[in-house]
C-alpha cells in the first residue's frame, strides 16, 4: 500500500464514524490542555515559592534542635558551639547561631515591672549577617567575666 492509500482509508473511516472521531479528538485536546495547565501551575508555584524565600531575606531558614525522649543513633541532641561552627562551615550557609528564646521572664527596671517578656538571644557576630542592629544601648560582651 502506498502512503496516499493509507491516508485516504483513514479519512474515509473517520468520516464514517463521526462521533468516534469527535470523541477521540476531544479526548486528545482535553488531555493535552490539562497536562499543559498542570505543568504551568507547577512552574508558577515553584517561582512563587522561590520569590517568597527571597523576600524573607537572610532569615530564610531556621533549624530547631530539640531533645527527644529517645534520640536515634547519630542524631544531634545537643546544640553546642562545635555543631554551630560545623554548620557555619557548610557551603551556602551565611550564618549559624544558637538562639535562646525565653518568653516568661519578669523584667524590673526601677519602679517598672514587666511580666511575660519575650527575650531572644543570638551570638553578636550573627547580628549583621541577619540584618539586625542595635537601635539603642549596647550588646553584651561575652568574652569578659
Amino acid at each position: 500500500m502506498r502512503l496516499t492509500d493509507l491516508f485516504s482509508m483513514a479519512l474515509r473511516n473517520m468520516l464514517k464514524r463521526k462521533m468516534r472521531t469527535i470523541l477521540t479528538v476531544l479526548g486528545v485536546v482535553i488531555g493535552a490542555t490539562s497536562i499543559t495547565v498542570m505543568i504551568s501551575l507547577g512552574v508558577a508555584v515553584n517561582i512563587n515559592f522561590e520569590e517568597q524565600i527571597e523576600a524573607m531575606g537572610p532569615r530564610a531558614l531556621r533549624i530547631n534542635i530539640h531533645q527527644n525522649w529517645q534520640p536515634e543513633p547519630g542524631q544531634i541532641t545537643d546544640l553546642n558551639m562545635d555543631v554551630v561552627n560545623r554548620i557555619n562551615a557548610m557551603e551556602n550557609v551565611r550564618v549559624a547561631t544558637p538562639i535562646v528564646d525565653m518568653w516568661s521572664l519578669t523584667v524590673m527596671s526601677g519602679n517598672y515591672i514587666a511580666n511575660w517578656v519575650d527575650v531572644v538571644g543570638i551570638l553578636p557576630e550573627a547580628m549583621e549577617p541577619l540584618g539586625m542592629h542595635i537601635e539603642q544601648g549596647y550588646g553584651f560582651d561575652l568574652d569578659s567575666d
